[in-house]
Order: structure tokens, then C-alpha cells, then sequence
């Protein structure tokens, strides 16, 4: 019997399921604590991931271990959004169980944006103090500072349209007073280990911070940033006048960036097996309301 292509099999009807592990995925994003009733999620992460082709499913912040393992099942991987919250039981739950994928050969990548960098340096890291406190790099977008390491890197190739772009343009939006110092990074062994140290960079009081790490390994397939890509396309800081608080570019090169990146982890997203089955309502349709803000422009809202 001849093999089927992908899209002949979507086009007869036959294999949809299959057609959705593939050309459909769906990126699962952990919702934060917004009052005692809701739990929100910021639109620009939505949007991002539907630039580059995905569809978001909400983790729930106190999801239980039966959610979680219906969740991972059911998404073709995972970004832990910006905010404010702290690292959840949900979230241990969840990166335990990616753990245990990779190591049967499950693939299932993760990228973590901001506070989620930092939580998957505290998971990986195994050590939660591995967060400082002290740095000054509150609205402010910087040109990356790359090590070394770019030479191999997947989500920025040396000679590559991103590299070129994150590297001679200030086009990286940083907005965070915690972040993790490079001596620190450098001196824990889990970390090192498992990444490489991709970017730097100097907060405005001198003090340098990692600002993008990467799996050594292709197959675990982590990704993380202390800057926003999301916010070059997604969020303006309007206010008064459409007067902007926020320093994000919203030029040309940064919205290629943003697209861009958006485009690889989607694409990070199409190499898993996962299959989304239709049970669990996707974000854009579990959402019970939309708050207009100006940290974030837009809050997708959800009930506990």
C-alpha cells in the first residue's frame, strides 16, 4: 500500500487527527492569579503564537495533576508567559512531566518569556534563590549582548536573520526587577549543563543578566528569553493620547523578530506527536472577558 502525504490524507478526510498533531498546534500557556474569582491571561501571548501559525490551550494556575496530564497530552508544547506571580505546583507538574517525555524520546518543546524564563531557571536549576531581586531593567529595550555559544545556536543562527536583528538593533524589551546574574547562572551545574548561555546583558546600573538561553540538546527543545517578543507586535503601552509609557520598538526589523520567533517556536511546536483532541476549549474560547489595561492592553479573563 503507497504512503499517504500529509496533506492528501487531510484533503480525502481520512487521518484529521493526524493532520492536527502536525499542521495544527496547540501551545499550552499557564493563565496567573488576577483576583480571588479569575485568572487572566495577557492577549499578547495569543496573538504571538497565532503569528506563527499555533492556537493556545490555558494551563490553569492551580490546575491538579489530572489536568495537567490531560493538558500535556493534548498540546504540542508550552510557553510560560510574563507576570508576576510565583513558580506554581502546576508548573513543576507540568515541566515533570515533559522530563519524563524526554527522556522516552517524547518530543515537547518550552519556551519561557520573562518571569517564565525565570521559572524554568528555577526548575531546571533545581533551585529557586537562583532569581535576583536587584536589577534596574524596568522599560528599557537593548541590542543583545551574544556569547559565544550563538555559533550553534537553532532559534538564533549565527549568520541568521534574528541574530542580526536581536544583536544590532535595541529592538529587546526588558521589563523586570528579578532576572538571574550570569555569575550565578555560571555557577550552577544543572544549568550549565543543560544550556547555553546564549545572551547577556547590562541592566542600567552596570549589573549583567542572562538574557536568552537555549537546550544544548535539540531533543529538550527549551527555549527561554528575559525579554518579550511578544510585546513588538502586541503591545503598545498606550495611554492618554495614544501616548506610549512603554519603550517597545515597533519598528520593521522588531516586528520581524518578533514574527520570527514566533514562527520557530510554532514550527519547534510541529515536531510533536501530540494530538489535540478537541475535548478541552482552546483559550479563545474559554475566555469569559476581555480587560482593556495598560500593563498589559489586553487580559483574556477566565473563572477559577
Amino acid at each position: 500500500m503507497s504512503t499517504l502525504s500529509r496533506s492528501t490524507m487531510l484533503l480525502l478526510g481520512t487521518a484529521f487527527s493526524i493532520a492536527s498533531g502536525f499542521d495544527r498546534p496547540v501551545i499550552a500557556v499557564m493563565s496567573h492569579p488576577y483576583n480571588s474569582t479569575h485568572e487572566y491571561m495577557a492577549a499578547s501571548y495569543v496573538k504571538y503564537i497565532e503569528s506563527g501559525g499555533g492556537r493556545t490551550l490555558r494551563v490553569p494556575f492551580t490546575a491538579n495533576s489530572t489536568q495537567i496530564e490531560e493538558i500535556y497530552k493534548q498540546t504540542s508544547g508550552l510557553l510560560f508567559m510574563g507576570g508576576a506571580a510565583t513558580l506554581p505546583q502546576a508548573a513543576r507538574d507540568l515541566y515533570a512531566l515533559k522530563v519524563k517525555g524526554d527522556e522516552s524520546g517524547d518530543f515537547y518543546p518550552m519556551w519561557g518569556t520573562c518571569l517564565g524564563f525565570e521559572w524554568i531557571n528555577q526548575l531546571v536549576g533545581e533551585d529557586d534563590s537562583i532569581i535576583d531581586g536587584m536589577f534596574s531593567a524596568e522599560n528599557i529595550s537593548l541590542a543583545l549582548d551574544f556569547t559565544d555559544a550563538i555559533s550553534g545556536s537553532r532559534a538564533f543562527p549565527e549568520d541568521g536573520i534574528v541574530a542580526d536583528l536581536a544583536g544590532n538593533y535595541e529592538i529587546t524589551m526588558n521589563m523586570h526587577e528579578h532576572g538571574v546574574a550570569t555569575e550565578d547562572f555560571l555557577a550552577n551545574e544543572l544549568l550549565t549543563d543543560t544550556f547555553n548561555l546564549i545572551s547577556t546583558n547590562d541592566d542600567l546600573d552596570g549589573k549583567n543578566f542572562v538574557s536568552t538561553i537555549e537546550s544544548k540538546s535539540a531533543d529538550k527543545a527549551i527555549y527561554a528569553t528575559q525579554w518579550h517578543p511578544e510585546k513588538n507586535n502586541f503591545e503598545y503601552g498606550a495611554v492618554d493620547n495614544d501616548k506610549a509609557y512603554l519603550s517597545t520598538s515597533h519598528s520593521a526589523e522588531a516586528v520581524r523578530l518578533s514574527f520570527e520567533l514566533a514562527a520557530f517556536f510554532v514550527g519547534e511546536a510541529r515536531k510533536s506527536d501530540h494530538v489535540f483532541e478537541g475535548n478541552l476549549k482552546l483559550a479563545i474560547n474559554e475566555r469569559t472577558g476581555v480587560l482593556e489595561e495598560t500593563s498589559f492592553e489586553e487580559r483574556y479573563v477566565f473563572l477559577n
